[in-house]
């Protein structure tokens, strides 16, 4: 259930990136970074979370509680910086992600695209309109809460 055609194409793509990083110490790399490989089932929330206990099973992982919070059932097993990660989000986690995504592109922000829209004193249109800009996220930040509040959050 596990093994796909794009298996072998990954690993090779992950040894090649270990090796040219080897070879050209002078390509930065993250100080803090972390290379993460991701796997996330599909199915009935019963069906990812089989999938995921038998993931872990494989890893001697546990399920990450912290991931439960957030409608995730999850392990994972890493090497250095180097982790795979398996996860599953379950039904009511991708119905709230639907649920915030419907609102993508609804607000869009004011910005300045190019100095000439400048005026005399350094500022902008978008300058002097900053107070209705507030006024309308706090107008927004108001309704959110009151959402939240319906949906007993």
């Amino acid at each position: 259930m596990f093994v796909s055609a794009d298996r072998p194409t990954l690993v090779k793509g992950l040894r090649d990136l270990a090796d040219f990083l080897d070879a050209n110490p002078k390509i930065p790399i993250p100080t803090f970074g972390t290379v993460t490989v991701h796997y996330f089932p599909t199915g009935t929330d019963e069906q990812i979370r089989a999938v995921i206990d038998r993931i872990a099973d494989y890893l001697g992982s546990s399920i990450n509680p912290a991931d439960l919070k957030a409608g995730h059932y999850g392990t994972s097993i890493s090497f250095g910086p180097a982790t795979y990660n398996a996860v599953g989000i379950l039904a009511r986690a991708r119905a709230q992600y639907a649920a915030d995504a419907s609102y993508r592109g609804c607000v869009t922000p004011d910005f300045v695209e190019s100095p000439e829209a400048l005026d005399d004193f350094g500022g902008s249109s978008a300058t002097r309109r900053r107070g209705n800009l507030f006024a309308r996220l706090w107008a927004f930040s108001r309704l959110w809460l009151s959402i939240q509040r319906r949906r007993g959050r």
